[in-house]
């Protein structure tokens, strides 16, 4: 009998599916990522341009803007590597812990970085 697509998506088994065991290879990875992203930009600092991490994740007009915004904790407006390899791995290893993931999420929608999350900032990211 053939089974119909689901519309669902079961987060428990797509963090099995993508569960990352090997942290040692994930870095690497990432720092070839960086690497790669770096050579990209034109600019004289050494790191990654906002332009060229928004072509290469091809995410919508705010949403990049507000993950860049979350990685550039120097706010320089250049994702250095220990910025890029930390933000990429609190995103997706959901930073060994609940806590982690919540904070990055807190920040993602703090729009100007006061601590607190108002309903514009929430319907800005909501409408995209």
């Amino acid at each position: 009998m053939e089974q119909k697509p689901t519309e669902t998506v079961d987060l428990s088994v797509l963090i099995q599916d993508y569960q990352v065991f090997d942290l040692n290879f994930f870095k690497s990875y990432l720092t070839e990522i960086w690497s790669d992203l770096q050579l990209r930009s034109k600019g004289k600092a050494k790191g990654i341009e906002k332009h060229v991490f928004a072509k290469y994740y091809n995410i919508p007009g705010i949403l990049i803007e507000r993950l860049f915004a979350v990685f550039d904790k120097s706010n320089n407006g250049i994702l250095e590597k220990n910025e890029f390899i930390t933000g990429m791995k609190r995103l997706f290893l959901h930073g060994n812990s609940f806590d982690s993931l919540a904070k990055f999420i807190f920040e993602f929608y703090d729009f100007d970085k006061d601590g607190k999350i108002n309903k514009e900032d929430i319907r800005l990211v909501l409408s995209y």
